[in-house]
């Protein structure tokens, strides 16, 4: 299984209920109310 993956069927993601978040990683490096703000938010990170 994919480590991310694992990772995220047993973090404690309770603190974004109802919002939009990203996630690299095991670090959740973006979350918003609103799906735009995140979106533009992952586009600026550099790859």
């Amino acid at each position: 299984m994919d480590k991310t993956f694992n990772w995220f069927t047993k973090a404690d993601l309770s603190k974004y209920k109802g919002k939009y978040g990203y996630v690299v990683g095991s670090k959740v490096v973006g979350a918003d109310d609103d799906s735009e703000k995140v979106y533009c938010f992952a586009k600026k990170i550099p790859w």
